[in-house]
C-alpha cells in the first residue's frame, strides 16, 4: 500500500459536487491495520504547500464529482418495514416477515449498486468463472430424483393454518434451501448461541440468499483482507416430515463434513432438545452440548460452531482462485448420524456461494437446509430440515506477518498451514521450467566458497552448543556458591575450542564436496492434493567441452521421466511452456530385474529441457509431504553434475461430490450413477480410484450423456468401506475434473412379505464376543418395535435372539435399517437391512364420502363378526389426522354386528382423499379386512 485516505459520502447534505481526497503515506495507522509506504524525503520546520520545500513533498489526491441518487418510492419502499410483510412466500417454508437490520441496509445498498461484470474465462483457468451448479449435480440413474423423491415432503409452516391443514399438504413440489422464516428465527435467537462479529467487533452484513447477484471475481482476488474466517454454526433440527413416513426424530445427533482442503471433522454429540412441547412436528429443536456425565453444557451457548481460517498464504501461488472457486461452484456435504444408533440419517448439501463477500468486511445468512435420506435402496425422502447460520470474516495478512484477530469464538478451530512454515523458501511454481544450475565452474566454486563460510558458522554455533551452555547455566543456578563468572567464560571458551579442532580434524576436501553438491542442488517445491499429477521441467547443461551420457536416477516412483513425445507435448501445451521438444532425447533400456534406466546423451556445452511429471496418486494416502531427490550423473565416473531436490507437501483433496450407499453385506455392489457438473462441463475421458478392488467404467450414452459405473464388494456387517474417484478431462491423468467420495454401509440382509398395516414378527441373532456389553437395537423408523425394548447384558451367552415387531403403514418395497450398538463404548456391533415387499390389504367395502369444509361430521360404519365365537377387533385408520376411530377396540358376539362411530376432523381447504380402515384381531394382530373411505372435502364456492 502507497497510501490511504476516508471520505463519508453521507456526514453532509450539502456536499459540493466535485470531491477532493487527499491520501495519507507513511508509517500512520490505517483502516487495513498495516504499513502504508514510508516517504523518503525528511524535512524539519514547516512542511506545508506554500513553502519551497512543502511543494517538493509528493502528494496525492484524488478528485471525482458526487451526486446522490433520488429514489423512487418503489424504490423507497424496499425499507418500509411496514411493506415487509408482502414477501412472497415460499413452496414450502414461509419466508421472513421482516428483514432484519442487516438485510435492510444490504437492501439500500443495491439501490446504488449496478451488478459488475464477470471477467471472461481464462484458458488456463476456466473453473474460475463457472455460474453456481444447483443441487444435486449428480444423480443415480434408475432412482427417482431428489425433486420427485421429495413429492411427499410436507410444509414446514408457523402456525396460522390449523394443524390438520398442515399434516395434508404432502403433494407440492421439491422442497429447496432458503432463509430461515423471521418468525423461527426469533423464535431461535431467545436461547443463548455463540455470536458472530467481524474483526472490529461489528455484526457481519446479512445477505439474503434469495437475490444473489453474480459476483465479480476480480473484487474477490483482489481483496485487501486476504484472509477469510468461515463460520459454521449448527442451530437446531425441524421434523418436517416424519409423521407421514413414520420415522423417529432422533434423540441425539452428531455431523461430518469435509470442507475445503481440511480434513474431516467430527462434532460432538448434540442433544436435539425440544424443551416442554412434547409435539416436535415443525417446531426447531435446539441443538445441545452433552458432557460425558450426560449433563448439558452452556459454556459457549446452544449449538455447535466450527471456524476455519484459510491464509492467502496456504494457498499456492497460480491458484489464487482455488478456494473462490471452491465457494462459487460447491456445496458442502453435511452427514447427520443419530448419536445413539450410529446410523446415517440423511445428508444436507450446503451451498456455499453466499459466503463471497465481495470486498465487504464480513458476510452472514441463515439457512434451512433439508436433510436429504437417499442411503437406502428406497426413493430419497426429507424428512427434517437443518437450521444453519454461516459466516465469511475477512482478515488483512501479509506474506511476513498474520493480522488475524478473531472475536467470535468456536468449539472446533481449524486453519490451513502456510505453505512452507518453518520450512526453508523454495520455489512456489505450479509448472514451468526450474532455473538453470550455475553454468561455470567459476561460479560452483564461488558459491562453495560462500557455503563453506556459512557452514563453519553453522557447526561452530549449532543448536547442541546452545544447549550446553543453558544445561551450563541452570547447573550454576543450583549452585550459585560454586560457579563464578570465570568458570563460565572458560566453558565457553572450551566449547568454541572443541568446533576448531573439529573443523581442523576434518579435511578440505570433504567439505569441498558438501559444499559443492549443495552448490548443484536445485530445490522444488509443490503443493498437490492426492490423485493430481504436477509436470514441470528441469534445465540440463553440459557445461564441459566434451560431449558426456548422463544417467537419471530418481529415489521414488511418485516422479518419473516424461518419455512420451505426445504426453511431453500435451503437458507443455496445458501449462503454455513454449521450450523445445527434443524427438529422441532419451534412451531407455531394461535391465533383468525389470527395472527401467534412462540415459540423455548430450553434446559439448549442450542444454536441454528433461521433463518430469509428479504423480501424488502413487503416494500413500496416510503421508503428508514427500521428498524425492533426482541425481544426474556421469555413465562413466558416477560424478553428479545436476541434483533435483522435490518436496511435495500434499495437501486434501476437494471433495466435489459425496455419495452414501447401504447395501447387502458380502455381496457384489453395482451402481451407475449420472455424471453432470463437472468442471467447465468437461466430459470424463479417463478416471482413478483409490481402492484397486473397485472397478470404476464410463458409459457414454449416444445423446452424449454419460454415466459412471461402479462395481465393488461390500465387507463384512457393521464395517463401512469408503473410497474416492478421480474424474480427468484427459487421457493423461492430468485435468482434474471431479473428486467424488463413495461411502458403502453393509448390512445382514432381512427379507419379508407384509401386509399393510398388519403386524409381522421376525428374529434378529446377534452374536457377541466374551466382553461384557451392553446392548441395545435401535431403527430410525418407528414402524419396528423390539423385544426387548431396553439395553440388555450379554456375559451370559454369545448367541442372542431378539424379537422385531414390524407393522407397515405403506405399500410397495420398502427398505430400513436396524442397528445393535454397545451402549457403553458407543461401538456398532451389527447392522441388518431390512427389505420388505409390503402388499395392500384386502379391501372388503368401499365408501363415499362428502365432508363440507370447516366441519366435523361423525359418520357410523357396521361391523359384522361372521364367526361362530366372540372376536375382539381393533381397527385402526391409515390417517388418523384425517379419520379418528372412537372406539378402537370393539367386541362382538358370535355373528353379531355393531355400528362403529367414525369422526372426519375438519379441513380449510378442498382436497381428496382415500383413507384405509384396517380391522384386525386384538389377539393376535391379524388383519381380518379393511375398509376403503374415499373422502371428497368441498366447498359451496
Amino acid at each position: 500500500m502507497l497510501a490511504w485516505g476516508a471520505w463519508c459520502p453521507f456526514a453532509n447534505e450539502h456536499t459540493p459536487e466535485r470531491i477532493t481526497v487527499p491520501l495519507t503515506g507513511g508509517p500512520r495507522i490505517n483502516p487495513d491495520e498495516t504499513l502504508c509506504f514510508k516517504n523518503l524525503l525528511r524535512w524539519r520546520g514547516d512542511l506545508s504547500a506554500n513553502t519551497p520545500f512543502g511543494q517538493l513533498m509528493p502528494r496525492i489526491h484524488i478528485r471525482f464529482l458526487h451526486s446522490l441518487i433520488k429514489r423512487s418510492k418503489s424504490e423507497a419502499g424496499n425499507l418500509n418495514m411496514g411493506n415487509a410483510g408482502d414477501l412472497r412466500v415460499n413452496e414450502w417454508i414461509r419466508k421472513s416477515d421482516i428483514q432484519p437490520v442487516d438485510e435492510m441496509t444490504e437492501s439500500a445498498k443495491k439501490i446504488v449498486e449496478q451488478p459488475l461484470p464477470v471477467p471472461k474465462p481464462s484458458k488456463e483457468r476456466q473453473p474460475l468463472i463457472l455460474p453456481p451448479i444447483p443441487f444435486p449435480r449428480a444423480s443415480l440413474a434408475g432412482d427417482a430424483s431428489i425433486g420427485k423423491g421429495c413429492e411427499t415432503i410436507k410444509r414446514f409452516i408457523e402456525k396460522q393454518k390449523s394443524k390438520e391443514a398442515d399434516n395434508i399438504l404432502n403433494s407440492i413440489r421439491a422442497a429447496r434451501i432458503s432463509s430461515i422464516p423471521h418468525a423461527t428465527f426469533t423464535k431461535l435467537m431467545q436461547t443463548n448461541f455463540t455470536p458472530i462479529f467481524d474483526r472490529k467487533g461489528d455484526k457481519p452484513i446479512y445477505i439474503d440468499t434469495d437475490n444473489l447477484k453474480k459476483p465479480n471475481i476480480n473484487i474477490e482476488l483482489n481483496d485487501r483482507l486476504n484472509t477469510n474466517e468461515v463460520i459454521i454454526q449448527f442451530l437446531a433440527i425441524v421434523d418436517v416430515g416424519s409423521a407421514v413416513s413414520h420415522t423417529n426424530l432422533p434423540q441425539s445427533v452428531f455431523f461430518t463434513m469435509n470442507f475445503y482442503r481440511f480434513q474431516q471433522i467430527t462434532s460432538e454429540r448434540l442433544l436435539v432438545y425440544h424443551g416442554d412441547d412434547r409435539e416436535t412436528q415443525n417446531q426447531p429443536c435446539i441443538l445441545k452440548r452433552v458432557g460425558n456425565d450426560g449433563k448439558l453444557i452452556e459454556i459457549q451457548g446452544n449449538g455447535f460452531t466450527v471456524k476455519y481460517t484459510i491464509d492467502r498464504n496456504s494457498i499456492p501461488d497460480g491458484e489464487e482462485d482455488d478456494f473462490i472457486s471452491y465457494l462459487l461452484l460447491n456445496n458442502l456435504a453435511i452427514d447427520v448420524w443419530d448419536a445413539d444408533s450410529l446410523l446415517p440419517r440423511g445428508c444436507a448439501n450446503l451451498p456455499l456461494n453466499c459466503l463471497m463477500r465481495q470486498g465487504r468486511e464480513a458476510v452472514q445468512t441463515n439457512l434451512q437446509v433439508p436433510i436429504v435420506e437417499s442411503a437406502l435402496p428406497s426413493p430419497a425422502q426429507i424428512n427434517f430440515v437443518l437450521l444453519m447460520r454461516i459466516a465469511n470474516v475477512g482478515h488483512p495478512s501479509t506474506k511476513s506477518i498474520d493480522l488475524t484477530h478473531s472475536r467470535t469464538s468456536a468449539i472446533v478451530s481449524r486453519r490451513l498451514n502456510r505453505l512452507g512454515q518453518n520450512d526453508v523458501d523454495s520455489y512456489k511454481i505450479r509448472a514451468k521450467p526450474l532455473s538453470p544450475i550455475h553454468e561455470t565452474a567459476m561460479q560452483r566454486f564461488m558459491a562453495a566458497q560462500k557455503l563453506d563460510i556459512k557452514l563453519r558458522y553453522e557447526e561452530i554455533f549449532n543448536e547442541d552448543s546452545l544447549r550446553r551452555i543453558q544445561d551450563f547455566r541452570n547447573g550454576q543456578t543450583a549452585q550459585k556458591n560454586l560457579v563464578t563468572k570465570g568458570s563460565l567464560k572458560r566453558f565457553i571458551f572450551h566449547q568454541e575450542l572443541e568446533a576448531y579442532k573439529k573443523l581442523r580434524n576434518e579435511s578440505k576436501a570433504s567439505k569441498l564436496l558438501k559444499a559443492v553438491f549443495k552448490a548443484i542442488t536445485t530445490e522444488h517445491r509443490i503443493f498437490p492434493s492426492f490423485g493430481e499429477v504436477h509436470f514441470f521441467e528441469f534445465f540440463l547443461q553440459n557445461t564441459q567441452p566434451e560431449p558426456i551420457n548422463v544417467i537419471v536416477e530418481i529415489t521414488e516412483p511418485t516422479l518419473s521421466v516424461v518419455l512420451d513425445n505426445e504426453a511431453w507435448d500435451f503437458f507443455k501445451r496445458s501449462n503454455d511452456i513454449h521450450s523445445p521438444i527434443e524427438r529422441d532425447l532419451f534412451n531407455v533400456t531394461t535391465g533383468v530385474d525389470g527395472d527401467r534406466e534412462v540415459r540423455i546423451f548430450l553434446k559439448a556445452m549442450e542444454a536441454v529441457f528433461v521433463p518430469f511429471k509428479y504423480d501424488a496418486f502413487i503416494l500413500s494416502k496416510e503421508r503428508k509431504n514427500s521428498q524425492v531427490k533426482v541425481v544426474f550423473k556421469k555413465c562413466d565416473t558416477g560424478e553428479p553434475i545436476a541434483i533435483i531436490d522435490l518436496i511435495a507437501e500434499i495437501r486434501a483433496d476437494i471433495i466435489d461430490q459425496s455419495f452414501r450407499f447401504i447395501h447387502e453385506a458380502e455381496k457384489r455392489f453395482s451402481r451407475i450413477i449420472h455424471i453432470s457438473g463437472t468442471r467447465d462441463n468437461r466430459p470424463v475421458l479417463s478416471t482413478r480410484c483409490s481402492d484397486a478392488s473397485a472397478l470404476v467404467t464410463i458409459k457414454n450414452g449416444s445423446d452424449g450423456s454419460q454415466d459412471l459405473l461402479i462395481t465393488c464388494y461390500s465387507d463384512t456387517s457393521a464395517s463401512l468401506r469408503s473410497f474416492l474417484i478421480f474424474l480427468y478431462g484427459d487421457k493423461y491423468a492430468y485435468r482434474l475434473i471431479a473428486v467424488w467420495a463413495v461411502h458403502l454401509h453393509c448390512a445382514l440382509p432381512i427379507n419379508i412379505n407384509a401386509i399393510q398395516a398388519q403386524l409381522v414378527k421376525f428374529s434378529l441373532i446377534l452374536k457377541t464376543d466374551s466382553n461384557d456389553r451392553l446392548v441395545q437395537l435401535f431403527s430410525p423408523s418407528s414402524q419396528i418395535v423390539f423385544t426387548p425394548s431396553q439395553p440388555f447384558l450379554t456375559s451370559d451367552a454369545r448367541l442372542h435372539e431378539i424379537t422385531a415387531h414390524f407393522t407397515p403403514y405403506s405399500t410397495g418395497e420398502k427398505a430400513f435399517l436396524i442397528a445393535a450398538v454397545d451402549t457403553r463404548s458407543h461401538q456398532l456391533l451389527k447392522q441388518w437391512i431390512l427389505l420388505a415387499n409390503v402388499e395392500p390389504p384386502n379391501i372388503v367395502k368401499s365408501f363415499h364420502i362428502d365432508i363440507h369444509l370447516n366441519c366435523t361430521e361423525t359418520k357410523m360404519i357396521t361391523l359384522n363378526n361372521e364367526y361362530n365365537i366372540a372376536r375382539t377387533y381393533r381397527i385402526i385408520s391409515s390417517r388418523p389426522e384425517l379419520v379418528r376411530v372412537n372406539d378402537e377396540i370393539v367386541c362382538l358376539e358370535a355373528r353379531s354386528s355393531v355400528d362403529v362411530s367414525i369422526t372426519f376432523l375438519p379441513l380449510t381447504r378442498p382436497l381428496s382423499v382415500e383413507v384405509v380402515l384396517f380391522i384386525s384381531n386384538a389377539e393376535n394382530d391379524l388383519q381380518e379386512e379393511a375398509y376403503l373411505l374415499s373422502v371428497n372435502y368441498y366447498s359451496d364456492d
